[in-house]
């Protein structure tokens, strides 16, 4: 998933031959290319330019198209026009074809597992190739930047961003308000990358509230001995044991205006970062205006059903998070999840106290006109 403007460049055209060139390096070879491999590189280039060469004589002799070679793209379509290989993205994409990010592994999980809840259900999953491309990650113009390895967890970040980074990443103080679903995803990514392990380098995490039973199916950082405990604490001891040097305080703290005597000026002036996890509206405000008071960079993201959202907050160079209007989810007066539901009739087994059971059949086309009526039932 190139960028519209690299795509129309045809960029995604030499990430496709790169994946096909690396397949058929395999093939030959018996092992992927390694990791700053000057030679294996060089060998999948040389293969990119045989399959786009090849493809091209194959796609004059057959009308009917649908090959790939080092061609320019019109309106997003492949026009045929022979454009030169861009044998750097290529060369870039061997030498780092063995490495594993954080972040690209917590996207790849949940795309693959959306594609399985489609495949489940009603939904039909992609069947086609699906790339992804970020080359402003790599930085691999200086080899002294991202070698030799050190034999740690982060080699792979650092083979791909370089030391300096990796350095910067280690020395980050970040602030994360919630441990709850977004909170645990983002103090196991936090952990992995490194963060917060260097000399000047933490982590705090601060959450009220503990764990239940229900917070099992979608909170991986809990188990069932962790139910009944505060969830920043149980989530940090499960990343510290990851992560060692992972320097991390857990905090059973709220965040708001009756805590700024923990949280002050000495506190927020200390951090490198706010990253929220939060489900209200009233906290995100606060830190928002925390943030933007103290000139932090605010990192914010929900969820409410199928819905989620980000959004990366500079201070005086993005808008703020109060700069847009969003509704509280706590403040709806029905927040029953069916009357959001785009189904239209469902039948509902309601267990009441007594152990009675009452069926409802809801037609939720016309749910605004019983909702009264619901309310009166003996519940």
């Amino acid at each position: 998933m190139p960028r519209g403007d690299e795509w129309e460049l045809g960029k995604g055209t030499a990430i496709h031959l790169g994946i096909a060139a690396v397949l058929d390096f395999y093939e030959g070879e018996g092992h992927w290319p390694g990791i700053h491999d000057k030679d294996d590189a060089l060998k999948v280039v040389d293969l990119a330019k045989t399959l786009s060469e090849s493809r091209q004589k194959l796609a004059k002799d057959n009308a009917d198209g649908g090959y790939c070679y080092a061609q320019k793209v019109n309106w997003g379509f492949p026009s045929g026009d022979v454009r030169d290989l861009d044998e750097d993205r290529i060369r870039r994409f061997a030498r780092l074809f063995s490495t594993e990010l954080t972040g690209f592994c917590a996207f790849l999980g949940g795309a693959a597992a959306q594609e399985v809840l489609k495949k489940s259900g009603k939904f039909t999953p992609l069947d086609q190739w699906v790339h992804h491309d970020e080359a402003c990650l790599a930085i691999d113009e200086f080899r002294s930047n991202y070698g030799p390895r050190f034999g740690l967890r982060c080699d792979y970040q650092i083979a791909t961003m370089g030391k300096e980074f990796q350095a910067r990443v280690a020395n980050q103080r970040v602030f994360l308000v919630g441990c709850g679903a977004l909170g645990c995803e983002y103090l196991k990514g936090l952990a992995l990358m490194g963060v917060g392990t260097g000399d000047d380098g933490k982590i705090y995490v601060t959450d009220m509230d503990r764990i239940e039973v229900s917070n099992l199916s979608r909170q991986f950082l809990f188990r069932q001995p962790d139910v009944g405990h505060p969830k920043s604490v149980r989530g940090a001891l499960a990343v510290k044991k990851w992560n060692p040097s992972l320097n991390i305080e857990a905090l059973e703290k709220r965040v708001g205006d009756d805590s700024e005597d923990f949280f002050n000026d000495k506190f927020w002036e200390s951090l490198s970062m706010c990253w929220n996890a939060l489900d209200n509206v009233m906290a995100r405000r606060y830190t928002d205006n925390r943030c933007l008071f103290y000139s932090k960079p605010l990192l914010e993201s929900g969820t409410l059903g199928t819905k989620s959202n980000h959004e990366v907050i500079l201070s005086l160079c993005t808008s703020t998070y109060n700069g847009a209007k969003e509704v509280d989810s706590n403040k709806i007066k029905s927040p029953c999840a069916l009357c959001n539901c785009s189904r239209t009739c469902q039948i509902i087994a309601l267990s009441l106290p007594s152990r009675r059971t009452f069926w409802i059949t809801l037609n939720l086309n016309r749910i605004n006109t019983r909702r009264s009526a619901m309310t009166r039932l003996p519940f």
